[in-house]
């Protein structure tokens, strides 16, 4: 158990790394002001390879003030379409303020 909280603490800052120093190849909807809602199919470009992800921006957000995110990560073989539906974190970002995002894994896991 240790290990595997390890591990998932290690993959989480690793990704956390990789998103931070990523460069989108269009304009995020996080990044644009007053966009609220559910954006499926968001992607940008990490060492080369393309990362899709899931963003969801709450009605309870508010764009003038910071905002946590969360990243929910899949399990081997999902994917950030099914991961909504197991995790149902929507409803707790939407009471909670946070904006979450659901990472797509290549090839359906985490290398």
């Amino acid at each position: 158990m240790m290990r595997t909280t390890f591990l998932l603490g290690v993959l989480m800052l690793g990704f956390s790394l990789v998103v931070s120093t990523a460069r989108a190849a269009d304009d995020p909807p996080a990044k644009r002001p007053g966009k609220i809602g559910v954006f499926p199919d968001e992607s940008m470009e990490v060492k080369g390879k393309k990362r899709e992800y899931r963003l969801v921006v709450p009605k309870s957000v508010d764009p003038d003030k910071p905002t946590p995110v969360v990243f929910a990560f899949h399990g081997l073989l999902d994917s950030k379409d099914i991961m909504p539906l197991y995790s149902r974190l929507g409803d707790l970002a939407d009471k909670e303020g946070f904006i979450l995002v659901y990472p797509n894994g290549i090839n359906r896991h985490w290398p």
